[in-house]
């Protein structure tokens, strides 16, 4: 299989989607939530470890090896090993940008690439699942792009300084991206070149967490697909996972460097859960009432004795979405749509 050529219509939509995104989300930012570039978006937790990190960074121009160890926190850390830094961040620090800027900076960087990956698996999806060869217009490619850009749940996660559990998620994403690719004939080198973005930041940041996710949870449903056309003969369905699986281990050998610092901190006995000391149940984990009262997307519905800085941990808006579903595909059987 030939790369597509890069004028064709399935890139050119591609790139529309991806420009389209990077100048509408801080557009959308500045319009609807009322933001400004001097407002900080990430607080909560950025503001107690990842604000600090990158204020560190830019003092050391983005030299990541400057900043491995912090001898005056807690006796001595680690830090780098426990945190990782961005690649991104390494760039704008390199050129002087400031805390804010960076910071913000990530925050769309996170949101652009989440968009983007997730419109393309969703065209994708309904090209193998319902045999959909329609073009689809570039209107609706906007905005499918933009509900995916401002989820609840991501605008959550990103407001609190979550971003390591977005970029996490690019493992799943990019790797269903790719595939779908390969199974449609439709490989594009600007998702190529993203994908290969993405999880070089993935695996240079602490998102091993839901790198695991990605990979319990993801690898069923990529197995699924592998299935969905019948009649292929077993060798083309093992090529639709030649690409994607050289994509992932060209960013993998490029963030070496600081994945291997990271992989052995976790997994050594500097890290809590590797003694056994339980931090997810010990803390906070949601209950049925606590999913529920998240589906309606309205702070009316929390309840009264839920502690307010655990919203962000139980918290997951998801109302809106799920009425999509009926709304793009009234007809579609109760049964299917349950599952």
């Amino acid at each position: 299989m030939k790369f597509s050529n890069p004028l064709n219509k399935r890139e050119t939509q591609n790139l529309f989607l991806l420009f389209s995104l990077i100048l509408l989300v801080p557009f959308l930012w500045w319009l609807f939530p009322g933001w400004h570039p001097a407002d900080l978006i990430a607080q909560h937790d950025n503001l107690q470890v990842g604000f600090i990190y990158q204020r560190e960074l830019i003092r050391a121009q983005g030299d990541w090896t400057s900043v491995l160890y912090w001898p005056g926190l807690a006796g001595g850390v680690k830090v780098h090993d426990i945190t990782g830094s961005l690649p991104i961040i390494q760039l704008l620090a390199y050129f002087g940008a400031s805390p804010l800027i960076v910071s913000n900076l990530v925050v769309f960087f996170v949101q652009i690439l989440f968009a983007y990956f997730c419109t393309l698996c969703t065209l994708g999806l309904s090209r193998v699942i319902y045999n959909n060869q329609a073009t689809t217009p570039y209107l609706v490619l906007i905005l499918i792009g933009l509900l995916f850009a401002f989820l609840p749940l991501l605008g959550w996660r990103l407001s609190y300084g979550h971003d390591n559990i977005i970029t996490g998620l690019f493992v799943l994403l990019c790797f269903t991206v790719l595939f779908l690719e390969e199974m449609t004939g439709q490989r594009s080198i600007t998702s190529l070149l993203l994908c290969v973005l993405a999880l070089s930041h993935t695996f240079q940041h602490n998102g091993f967490q839901l790198i695991h996710y990605s990979v319990l949870f993801g690898g069923p449903m990529i197995l699924a697909l592998t299935f969905a056309y019948p009649g292929q003969p077993i060798l083309q369905r093992a090529k639709w996972y030649a690409l994607p699986s050289l994509v992932f281990l060209a960013a993998f050998l490029i963030s070496l460097p600081k994945f291997y610092g990271m992989l052995v901190n976790a997994l050594g006995s500097d890290t809590s859960r590797a003694v056994g000391t339980n931090v997810i149940y010990s803390y906070t984990i949601a209950s049925v009432g606590d999913w529920l009262s998240s589906l309606p997307w309205s702070a009316e519905f929390i309840p009264a004795n839920r502690q307010v800085f655990t919203y962000h941990e139980v918290n997951y808006p998801l109302g809106p979405v799920a009425l999509l579903l009926l709304l793009v595909k009234p007809a579609i059987p109760f049964a299917r749509l349950a599952i």
